[in-house]
């Protein structure tokens, strides 16, 4: 019995030193945890959309965590994703359209190519988010946040709701015929950007870089765009009553004259 006792004290010693209580926390603990998470989720990143078992009809909201891992192409249309984590996840080319996103997690996300038509993002989180290529239609986009988020080559015609842009990267994008009043596009780079018909009344375009950008018809009045550049841009029916300052540089034959663009004759 003695030798067994000392054999029991050797292996307790051995493990206390080889491991510490935090190693065997997660085994006895945390894992169980986590298979009850996911039970019902499989992340097979080489099967099909199948794999995803009944995922349009999910209501653990709380419980749907795709943190870094890859879901690319998946289809998640028309899901109830509404507080889901998708941080850093690999979501290129996923179908989003019509999904409820309310108040989901974007951080870091590679959204590239991803199709989020007609989807709610309201209060969702797209900071530092690459959205090179998305499709954004139609969405709602109320109290988003963009910070450091990647939209050129984007698609966006939808209400932005006084978002805070400043800063992004809106090269090539399309933005046609987009609500962006009150919004802040200070710092934007926005060359060669569709702006066509665009609402920008009392938006911040403080040093914005809107380079050949594509500006007919759209409404800038009241907006700052302050030490902006607009070379090369296509100012052919803007609206620009009011403005709040003037820009750094403008095409040629357009000048600013108390406050408001004007194309010489």
């Amino acid at each position: 019995m003695k030798s067994i006792g000392i054999i029991g004290i050797i292996i307790i010693l051995f493990f206390n030193t080889k491991y510490s209580y935090f190693d065997w926390v997660p085994i006895f603990v945390k894992l169980p945890q986590r298979l009850v998470n996911y039970k019902n989720t499989s992340f097979n990143l080489y099967n099909s959309k199948k794999n995803l078992p009944n995922i349009r009809r999910c209501k653990n909201k709380g419980l749907f965590n795709s943190k870094s891992i890859s879901l690319f192409s998946y289809d998640f249309e028309k899901a109830e994703l509404s507080g889901s984590n998708f941080v850093r996840a690999d979501l290129r080319n996923a179908n989003m359209s019509k999904a409820n996103l309310f108040r989901t997690d974007f951080t870091g996300a590679d959204l590239r190519g991803a199709n989020l038509n007609g989807s709610n993002l309201d209060g969702a989180n797209f900071t530092s988010a690459d959205l090179r290529g998305a499709n954004l239609n139609d969405s709602n986009l109320d109290g988003v946040i963009l910070k450091g988020a990647d939209f050129a080559r984007a698609n966006i015609m939808a209400d932005f709701g006084g978002a805070d842009m400043s800063g992004l990267n809106l090269q090539y994008s399309n933005l046609e015929g987009s609500l962006l009043m009150g919004v802040n596009l200070s710092g934007a780079c926005m060359q060669n950007s569709n702006l066509r018909n665009t609402k920008l009344n009392g938006a911040n375009l403080s040093r914005a870089n809107l380079k050949n950008a594509d500006l007919e018809g759209a409404v800038l009045d009241n907006s700052n765009p302050f030490l902006a550049n607009l070379s090369s841009a296509k100012l052919e029916g803007v609206s620009s009553d009011q403005l709040q300052s003037c820009p750094l540089h403008l095409p040629k034959n357009w000048v600013c004259e108390n406050n408001t663009l004007v194309k010489k004759r």
